[in-house]
């Protein structure tokens, strides 16, 4: 009995050295601790596909996202632009310019407008 009691007691670099060789040789998934376990290690390692899988999208997320952000930014100074255009080419002083040079016979009325309540 004694002499199965020491060859249990494998000194702890002994017992590394042994799970190491077990891990790169391969011996480690034929451990009845291992086979009983599948179905977890499946789960684990399906579990860190789909957070890998989600890191992805979201930072492709956060690229679209920017991109969208500098066309907004884009589109709102377009719209200032052409806003601050058509204000300049509807005052009036402008539109009776243009229909002077375009030798148009409509003129500017003289009289006020009236107000009717």
């Amino acid at each position: 009995m004694e002499n199965q009691n020491t060859d249990n007691k494998r000194p702890t670099t002994n017992r590394f050295a042994h799970t190491l060789k077990d891990i790169f040789t391969g011996n480690i998934w034929t451990r009845q601790s291992i086979q009983k376990q599948w179905k977890l290690i499946a789960l684990i390692v399906f579990f860190l596909i789909v957070y890998i899988n989600s890191g992805y999208r979201c930072e492709e997320q956060r690229k679209q996202i920017t991109v969208l952000q500098k066309q907004l930014v884009d589109l709102r100074y377009e719209y200032l632009t052409l806003s601050s255009e058509l204000v300049d080419k509807s005052r009036q002083s402008n539109i009776s310019d243009r229909l002077r040079e375009s030798g148009s016979t409509i003129q500017e009325s003289q009289t006020p407008a009236i107000r009717i309540q």
